[in-house]
């Protein structure tokens, strides 16, 4: 039992702390009960502390009448883990099913839980019946890129509705708040800008394919 509290603790802090996300003693008692039905005296709360201070990790607190506690780990925030994801999918190196494979792993660890939480609609998207990878996107758009090529799509539009396949060349993959961009022009010398999340089957074109 003693070693399962610190234990529920260090996973608390884990998934619920940072520098800049930090909480107090109450908070993580509340969450200890609440989430694991653990229930500690605040004597208990410090030496639980300390053991995990001893098994190498670094908790780190404030001073004051309001001490507020988060585990001092590196951790990524949400644009580098999106820059990340964008990279291993862009990876020539790699298969989608590495790509993919390894992208779940980084979106898998618990220091990364509150970023990959807010991920989500970019990881993945549904239309209709369609649950298709983002991750595997960036690959195809990335490799596009780098090489001059041109992807076939579809783009979903704000009403739900697709559009003909058309083939585009992509341009360049940027970030904002909102999530992933792409700058893409058209055969006919026209383009434009959309989230990632619109387009839809995209595939590489064949260099030897006619436009």
């Amino acid at each position: 039992m003693a070693k399962e509290v610190a234990l529920s603790l260090l996973k608390i802090l884990e998934e619920h702390t940072d520098r800049t996300h930090m909480l107090s003693k109450k908070e993580l008692l509340d969450i200890l009960l609440s989430d694991y039905g653990i229930d500690i005296e605040e004597k208990s709360f410090y030496r639980k502390i300390k053991e995990i201070e001893d098994a190498g990790y670094h908790v780190r607190h404030t001073k004051g009448a309001r001490t507020k506690y988060c585990l001092d780990e590196a951790r990524l925030s949400e644009d580098e883990l999106c820059y990340l994801l964008a990279m291993i999918g862009g990876s020539g190196s790699l298969s989608e099913r590495e790509a993919a494979d390894l992208s779940e792993k980084l979106l898998s660890m618990r220091v990364h839980k509150r970023a990959a939480e807010k991920l989500n609609g970019i990881v993945t998207v549904r239309c209709g019946n369609h649950r298709l990878r983002q991750i595997q996107k960036f690959g195809v758009l990335s490799r596009a890129i780098r090489g001059g090529g041109r992807v076939e799509c579809k783009f979903l539009s704000d009403d739900g509705t697709l559009s003909p396949r058309k083939i585009i060349r992509p341009r360049e993959l940027s970030y904002e708040q909102s999530g992933f961009m792409l700058l893409y022009g058209e055969e006919d010398g026209s383009g434009g800008r959309v989230p990632i999340t619109a387009l839809i089957d995209v595939m590489p074109v064949e260099k030897n394919r006619k436009k």
